[in-house]
Formats: C-alpha cells, structure tokens, sequence
C-alpha cells in the first residue's frame, strides 16, 4: 500500500514538473524539431528588449538580447532543457521583433545554432525513418552513398 501511493505521489509530481517546464518554453518560437516516436528533441527562441539599469539610478537603458532554449520531450512533456541568451546590438532594439532565428546564429554556441542543430541532436533522433518506396531497411540518405 505504502509503494502504491508513493509511486502515485512521485507520478504526479513528475506530471507536475512536466507541465510548468512545458509552460516556461511555451512563450518561445519554436525553430527546430526532430523526433522518434514519443522522444523529440526542440530549438525554441525568444527575442526580447531587457531594461538594464545605468548604475547611477537614472533611467534604465534597453537591451535587445535573444534566448534559445533545447528541450529534450517524452510524450510532447519537457523532461529536460538547456538555455543560452547572447546580448544583441542595441542597433536591433527597434527590429527585436522582425529578427529571424539564422540573423545572429553564430552568437551561438554550436548546440544552440539552427544550422548545426541537426548534427548535434541525439543520433537516435537525427535518423530519418526507412523510405517507404524501397521497402528497405535503409534510408534514402543511405541509398544514394
């Protein structure tokens, strides 16, 4: 009895914590995905202007920055996620919200880029499913090397 309910408590709370991580990245864009079954892998973004504070305790000054996130998801719920954010030039504070994910993706760590998110996704997550056509096990990919 004591197992039961402790398993029922700890499925729940997992639940729980699923639900609010699912929430926190909800309010990115998403970029990138790739999946296998219930497992994916997603490269979200969030571009936003941050008021810094000038360090004299006059006005604060605006700060465009941009925050990508990686989630890795079980059944569409976030277990896991790695964030970075970059500070962007105050040039783009006025075009924070026109940005495309590949303007300032060398800023970027290589795990959180858009033109390297491919390679660096789990290698179960990076194969393509078997083409249908051939009805061979290999992939298209595959075939053409």
């Amino acid at each position: 009895m004591v197992i039961t309910i402790t398993l029922i408590v700890c499925s729940v709370l997992a639940l729980i914590g699923g639900l609010a991580r699912r929430l926190s990245v909800t309010n990115h864009e998403p970029v990138r995905s790739t999946s296998l079954g219930p497992f994916s892998v997603e490269l979200r973004r969030r571009g936003l202007v941050r008021g810094h504070p000038n360090g004299k305790g006059g006005q604060a000054f605006a700060q465009p920055s941009e925050t990508r996130v990686r989630v890795f998801c079980i059944v569409g719920l976030p277990v896991w996620r790695q964030a970075q954010r970059v500070e962007l030039p105050l040039q783009v504070v006025n075009m924070i919200g026109t940005l495309t994910a590949r303007d300032f993706d060398m800023e970027f760590e290589p795990r959180f880029r858009v033109a390297s998110f491919a390679a660096l996704a789990p290698a179960w997550a990076a194969r393509q499913p078997p083409d249908k056509k051939s009805g061979s096990g290999r992939t298209a990919s595959e075939r053409a090397h």
